[in-house]
């Protein structure tokens, strides 16, 4: 405004002089309807939407944030349940700890360690609600199971006839666990964040004892901590997981 106002000055400055030049006989609506073409371009200017190619790299600046803070947050959480799972000296062959947030009725993998690679892979990123341990110790905030069978066929049935798995999702599980504890997370008011979930290939590799010494450890509080401020982010992190091996095409931005 205070721009308008200012050329609007000058103009009446210029109209004086060009008035007295021309001896009064100056066209003054010339200098009008240029006048109404240099507000018309200005209103015009002020009011043009960003265009598609700009609102594409506001977008793709938005989604690389988000992903970075997806990766840190999940790089996070991997440090802090490394800490636990080497203070529980079960970071180890045959062994991995896991990290589950719950989001719309299901669960989903963020993060997870182990000293075997094969074993640190994602296989299922996503759990349904009222679904083997990771559901029991959610709905009772935690759980300890050892003794699984060591025969393939008896351990599928097993788990289909007592956990909820269908005879396809056991049939594509790669870790054939043995023995397990997991246990919830919670805010401080106790509001449900996700589960961390111990897994091992022996039929005692995990028991009990481990359930019972995991809340003395700092690397536990400290996760449970960094987890209550971070929930809001749990979509991005799990979403960034499943696009870890996914190749996009490259846009080149506009200009």
């Amino acid at each position: 405004m205070g721009t308008v106002l200012l050329a609007g000055a000058g103009a009446a400055n210029l109209l004086e002089k060009l008035n007295t030049f021309f001896g009064g006989d100056f066209p003054v609506w010339a200098l009008c309807s240029g006048g109404i073409c240099v507000l018309v371009g200005l209103v015009g200017r002020l009011s043009q939407k960003p265009t598609y190619g700009e609102l594409l790299d506001k977008h793709d600046d938005a989604v690389v944030i988000s992903t970075d803070r997806a990766k840190a947050i999940n790089s996070m959480i991997k440090v802090l349940i490394f800490d636990i799972s080497t203070e529980l000296a079960v970071y180890q062959s045959g062994m991995r700890t896991s990290f589950y947030c719950h989001s719309n009725e299901e669960f989903m993998l963020l993060s997870r360690v182990s000293s075997s690679p094969e074993l640190q892979k994602f296989g299922r990123l996503t759990y349904p609600e009222k679904q083997g341990s990771i559901w029991k110790a959610w709905d009772e905030g935690e759980t300890v199971i050892t003794g699984f069978p060591e025969a393939r066929e008896a351990w599928e049935s097993k788990l289909v006839e007592e956990h909820g798995f269908s005879r396809a999702e056991v049939a594509g599980m790669s870790m054939q666990s043995r023995s397990l504890m997991a246990i919830r997370v919670d805010k401080l008011d106790g509001t449900p964040i996700g589960v961390l979930v111990i897994e091992s290939v022996s039929a005692r590799g995990v028991n009990s004892t481990h359930l019972d010494r995991i809340r003395g450890l700092p690397a536990w509080r400290i996760l449970v901590a960094c987890l209550a401020t971070a929930t809001d982010h749990f979509p991005a992190v799990a979403h960034a997981l499943r696009s870890e091996t996914t190749t996009r095409p490259v846009r080149h931005r506009s200009t």
